[in-house]
């Protein structure tokens, strides 16, 4: 692609001359047509700030835990400084979100989250070595130390740099990035608040005293999720902006009254029981994690359509994004890749402790042996759709070809008999865990084979 006159940095890729004098014709070199202007990095925004608070809050529960537990090998102290800094980490990582999506010097907050983190795995490997385990203590560092090294990797490309003082607004300010996040969590927590609903009704004396309540407590977040997936789906038809902000805040609000729902519920069977510590702890925990999510989306769409208000005339028109938010797709899956290859690599090392290894199954769903390199091949599919090549659509298709029939072929003996799962903590995680990397290939197969109308769009501004 060619231009004469002097050179110009051209929006959404970087830009080079090869003309030595002024005026001569020139070379522009573009990474992509199909990028926007962001480069996906307000949804790497968001999924930062999620990130973040969602494990902020679980190494708080978990630290606070295991100081409690009687016989616990490692000391009160080192329980203490490990969870003091592991809360720390995450806060960073969440702190790294906010200054991406709205702080100055938007990388900044990224490259300190990245050293903090590497320093946090450094030290968790540090402790376990300590107590005479240098394999658990390389394994479990490696697992750490994954995200922030792929994180800092991916940013430090040259065409990143060029966002170190500012992250322009993409063309739909990042909705359409932001409804493929809301679509894919959305269909995650639809499929598993069935699931659980399915398997609590069926359990004995579910419709009488608190049974009906965990039930009409299900129920609630059946809706809760189902108005999620219509808020996403919003966002990827298309939809006029004020219809798709009404109905993220309608999500939001049903997202906050639902966790507040749910905590009431949890709360009234602890009284029934013998309430302790942990369990108001475990309720409170669980409020702010079915929260955390509403409360994010809210902040983003209200902040962007709050500054479009106040640019008046100004503003820029709201059209759709070349890249129809498959760039948000792809860090999602280079995220969830990510976090796939830690829990294999602990689930590798547990394998010899039946105890670690039957508590990383419950969690996760495919906890084998194809697990990591499954993930990895995840990952590459989310980075060609960042980088969003000629190629990436195909690579997305075939690949997540690929990667759902090896999660349908492996879940499927567990599929047919989940009716026999019982009422249970670990049966509930195993639930909410399975549909994950199920939807999120399904979901890359059908937005990589999306046809996009390209349409020229007149918006009408108040006087």
């Amino acid at each position: 692609m060619s231009e004469s006159g002097p050179f110009t940095e051209q929006e959404g890729g970087d830009a080079r001359a090869t003309g030595a004098q002024a005026g001569e014709p020139q070379v522009v070199h573009l990474l992509g047509a199909n990028l926007p202007a962001d480069h996906g990095l307000s949804s790497l925004g968001l999924l930062l700030q999620l990130g973040g608070s969602v494990s902020a809050i679980l190494a708080f529960l978990v630290g606070f835990q295991l100081m409690l537990t009687p016989g616990w090998e490692v000391g009160l102290v080192q329980t203490l400084v490990l969870t003091a800094a592991t809360v720390t980490r995450s806060l960073l990582h969440r702190a790294a979100g906010t200054q991406l999506l709205y702080g100055p010097q938007p990388l900044h907050g990224v490259r300190r989250y990245v050293v903090a983190a590497l320093l946090h795995s450094l030290l968790v490997a540090a402790l376990i070595a300590t107590s005479g385990s240098l394999r658990a203590a390389l394994v479990i560092g490696g697992a750490l130390a994954a995200w922030p090294l792929l994180l800092g990797g991916l940013l430090r490309q040259p065409r990143f740099q060029r966002f170190e003082a500012e992250v322009p607004l993409s063309e739909d300010r990042g909705f359409e990035g932001a409804a493929v996040l809301m679509t894919a969590f959305g269909v995650i927590g639809l499929l598993s608040s069935v699931a659980s609903l399915r398997v609590v009704a069926g359990a004995s004396q579910a419709f009488t005293g608190l049974g009906a309540l965990i039930v009409l407590a299900c129920v609630l977040l059946v809706a809760r999720s189902a108005v999620h997936v219509r808020a996403g789906i919003s966002g990827l038809r298309h939809r006029p902006l004020d219809e798709v902000v009404e109905r993220v805040s309608a999500y939001a609000s049903l997202g906050v009254i639902s966790a507040l729902a749910v905590c009431g519920v949890m709360f009234l069977i602890a009284v029934g029981n013998v309430p302790s510590l942990v369990s108001l702890l475990v309720i409170a925990v669980t409020g702010c994690l079915l929260a955390v999510w509403p409360i994010t989306l809210r902040r983003f769409f209200a902040d962007r359509q709050f500054g479009s208000f106040l640019a008046g005339d100004s503003a820029p028109i709201h059209r759709r994004a070349p890249d129809a938010g498959l760039t948000a797709l792809g860090w999602l899956l280079i995220a969830t890749g990510a976090v796939s290859v830690s829990l294999a690599l602990v689930t590798w090392l547990a394998a010899g402790a039946r105890e670690a290894a039957a508590f990383v199954g419950a969690i996760w769903s495919y906890a084998s042996w194809w697990a990591g390199p499954l993930a990895v091949a995840q990952i590459f599919v989310g980075y060609e759709l960042v980088r969003m090549t000629p190629r990436s659509r195909a690579v997305a298709t075939y690949g997540s070809l690929a990667i759902l029939g090896f999660h349908v072929a492996s879940n499927w003996n567990a599929w047919r008999y989940w009716d026999a799962l019982r009422v249970e903590p670990g049966s509930l995680l195993r639930l909410a865990a399975t549909p994950a990397p199920v939807v999120l290939a399904a979901l890359t197969l059908v937005l990589a084979r999306r046809h996009i109308t390209r349409r020229a769009q007149v918006v009408q501004r108040p006087r």
